[in-house]
C-alpha cells in the first residue's frame, strides 16, 4: 500500500557502541485511501524503530473540519537493549469552513515517559482481590491534587517542532491540503474578520457588509465582498479569483473600489476601532479611497520564507467626514493626495520559527516600487522598504517580548500623504497621539517582559472560572522619526481573563502624554 524511500542515515554513539539509524520516508501509492505519510526511523541492526513523525490523508479524517493531524514518536535504548517510548507529541489542527476567517483552533499534547525498570517480577496480588468501583459521588478524595493544570506546562510549549520533524509534517500537510483542494466544491459566506460584517469610522458612520466564496476545486475560488456605509451612503465592493496549490503557491486577482488605510501598523484592533469611533470620537483610521486592480502572485515556502510580488494600478482620492459620533467629535481625515497609481511589491514572510538563543522569530520585509501622477503631471517614482519582525523567549514562567518596525522611503520634495511612515498610538508609540508622527522614515522598538501574578479568581457561570492570576507586562518604546529624533516612552500592560484581554497605562516621556488603552490579545486580531 506504501512507497519507501531512504532520505538519510545517521549514527548514534552511545559508550563504545555506535548505532546505525535509517531515514524512511513513506507515502501511499494511493493518496485517496485513508492512509499515513510521514518518515519512520530504523535501527539497521535490529529492525527496531527509533523515531516516526507522520500525519494522515484526507480520507483518514473522519472529522472534516480537521485541518491535519500530527504525530511524533520517539523511543529510547533502554539497558542497551530495548527500544521504549521517551517522547510522544500530537498536534491537531482544526478549521472553520463556512467563513473565510483567517483562523485555526491548535490541539498539542505532549508525553515524556522516564525511569524505567525492566523484567521487574510482578506480584501476583496485584490481580487478585475485590473489584475495583467507583467511589460515591462527594467522596473526598484521599490523594489531594495540588496547584492547577497549567503550572505543569513547560515554558517551551510554544515552540516549534524541530526542523527535521517540521519539514516531514509540512510534506504530510501539503498532501492533505491537495485532496482538499482538488475535491472541494462549495458556497460560503466570505469575510476576512468580524469587521467586513459590521464596523464604523467618521467617513462610513456604521457600516454593514458580507460576502460569498464560491470554491470551484483544484484550487480555484471565486470572492465577492460589498459594504455598505449609512452616513456615506456608498457600496464599497472587491471581487476576484484566486489560486492555490497545495504547497501554499498561488495567485489572486483582483478588483475594488474601497477604502484603504494609511500607515504600515494597526495600532488598535478594527473592533476597539470601532466602538471607540462610534461611542467617543476617536478613529483609529487613517482612510483613502482607492479604486483599481491587482495581480499578487504567491510562492511555495523556501528556506522558511514566503515570497509574494504584487502589480496594482489605482486612482486614489481623499476622502471627507460624514459620520457624528456619540459623544465628541472626529478630527479631519488624511489629506490624501488624489492620484493615479502603479504600485508592485516585492513581500517576503517568515512564519513563527524557533531562532538564534530560543527567540521564537517571525519576520516581514516588502519593498514597493511606486509611479504616481497627480494633477495632471508627470509620473513621479518612490521607492518604500518596511521592516515587520516579532521576537519571543520563554524564561521560566516568564516571556520576554520584542517588537521591531522600520519603514524608510526614497522619493522627491512632494510625497503623497498616503506613502508617508506613520508612527504613534497604543502600538508604534504608546504615550503619544494616533498618527502624531509622519515623516520619510521612522523605527518603532518595544522591549517587554511577561510574567504572572497573583490575582483575584471569578466565576464564569458554566464555563469554570478565571485564573487565580494575571499576566503584569512593564514595557519601554522607542519611536525615532526623521528629522525629530527619537521619543521614548514606558509603560505597563494587564493581560487578563486567559490573557485574551489587555489593558495599558502608558507615558510618553518627550512631548508626550499619559495614554490608557484596553483591547484584545493581538492574536485575535487577524478574525476581529
Amino acid at each position: 500500500e506504501y512507497d519507501y524511500a531512504i532520505r538519510d542515515s545517521l549514527q548514534i554513539k552511545l559508550g563504545p557502541r555506535t548505532l546505525d539509524v535509517y531515514e524512511v520516508r513513506v507515502r501511499p501509492k494511493n493518496d485517496r485511501e485513508p492512509r499515513a505519510v510521514g518518515a519512520v526511523y530504523i535501527d539497521r541492526e535490529s529492525g527496531e524503530v527509533v523515531r516516526m513523525a507522520f500525519s494522515f490523508t484526507r480520507s483518514a479524517l473522519k472529522d472534516k473540519e480537521l485541518e491535519d493531524v500530527s504525530v511524533v514518536l520517539e523511543n529510547g535504548l533502554i539497558e542497551g537493549r530495548f527500544w521504549l517510548p521517551r517522547r510522544q507529541e500530537i498536534e491537531i489542527r482544526r478549521t472553520g469552513t463556512w467563513l473565510d476567517y483567517p483562523a485555526r483552533g491548535i490541539i498539542r499534547g505532549r508525553w515524556e515517559i522516564c525511569c524505567y525498570e525492566v523484567n521487574v517480577p510482578i506480584n501476583p496480588g496485584l490481580f487478585a482481590g475485590p473489584e475495583i468501583q467507583l467511589a460515591p459521588r462527594g467522596t473526598p478524595s484521599p490523594v489531594p491534587f495540588a496547584g492547577n493544570v497549567l503550572d505543569s506546562l513547560p515554558p517551551d510549549v510554544r515552540a516549534v517542532t524541530d526542523a527535521d520533524v517540521a519539514k516531514v509534517q509540512e510534506e504530510a500537510r501539503a498532501l492533505v491540503r491537495s485532496q482538499a483542494l482538488a475535491r472541494t466544491r462549495s458556497t460560503s459566506l466570505s469575510a476576512r474578520s468580524v469587521s467586513d460584517f459590521v464596523r464604523a469610522n467618521r467617513v462610513e458612520g456604521l457600516a454593514l457588509g458580507g460576502g460569498i466564496t464560491r470554491r470551484l476545486g483544484e484550487g480555484f475560488s471565486v470572492t465577492a465582498r460589498a459594504r455598505y456605509g449609512l452616513s456615506d451612503e456608498k457600496v464599497k465592493a472587491r471581487g476576484g479569483i484566486s489560486f492555490r496549490r497545495a504547497s501554499g503557491a498561488g495567485f489572486d486577482l483582483a478588483g475594488y473600489d474601497d477604502y484603504s488605510d494609511a500607515g504600515d501598523i494597526r495600532e488598535t484592533s478594527q473592533l476597539v476601532s470601532s466602538i471607540a469611533a462610534q461611542e467617543f470620537g476617536t478613529d483609529f483610521t487613517d482612510p483613502y479611497g482607492a479604486r483599481g486592480g491587482s495581480l499578487t502572485v504567491r510562492t511555495r515556502p523556501l528556506l522558511s520564507w514566503t515570497l509574494s510580488l504584487e502589480g496594482a494600478i489605482e486612482r486614489q482620492r481623499e476622502l471627507t467626514v460624514h459620520a457624528t459620533p456619540a459623544s465628541g467629535r472626529y478630527e479631519e481625515t488624511l489629506f490624501a493626495t488624489p492620484m493615479r497609481e502603479r504600485r508592485a511589491t516585492l513581500s517576503f514572510d517568515r512564519p513563527t520559527r524557533l531562532g538564534p538563543w530560543g527567540l521564537e522569530t517571525q519576520l516581514h520585509v516588502d519593498g514597493s516600487l511606486i509611479q504616481y501622477k497627480a494633477f495632471d503631471d508627470d509620473y513621479r517614482n518612490i521607492s518604500r522598504f518596511t521592516v515587520r519582525g516579532n521576537f519571543e523567549r520563554p524564561v521560566g514562567r516568564s516571556r520576554i517580548v520584542f517588537r521591531t518596525f522600520g519603514a524608510w522611503l526614497a522619493a522627491g520634495d512632494v510625497i503623497p500623504a498616503q506613502h508617508l511612515v506613520f508612527l504613534g498610538g497604543p502600538t508604534s508609540a504608546p504615550g503619544y497621539r494616533y498618527h502624531q508622527f509622519m515623516s520619510r522614515a521612522g523605527v518603532s522598538q518595544r522591549a517587554e517582559i511577561q510574567f504572572p501574578v497573583p490575582f483575584p479568581s471569578f466565576s464564569l457561570g458554566r464555563y469554570g472560572k478565571t485564573p487565580a492570576s494575571i499576566t503584569l507586562a512593564p514595557f519601554a518604546n522607542a519611536a525615532w522619526v526623521d528629522r525629530s529624533g527619537w521619543h521614548p516612552s514606558v509603560g505597563i500592560g494587564a493581560l487578563t481573563i486567559f490573557d485574551l484581554l489587555r489593558f495599558d497605562v502608558a507615558r510618553g516621556l518627550r512631548d508626550g502624554r499619559w495614554t490608557f488603552s484596553v483591547d484584545v490579545s493581538r492574536d485575535l486580531w487577524s478574525i476581529l
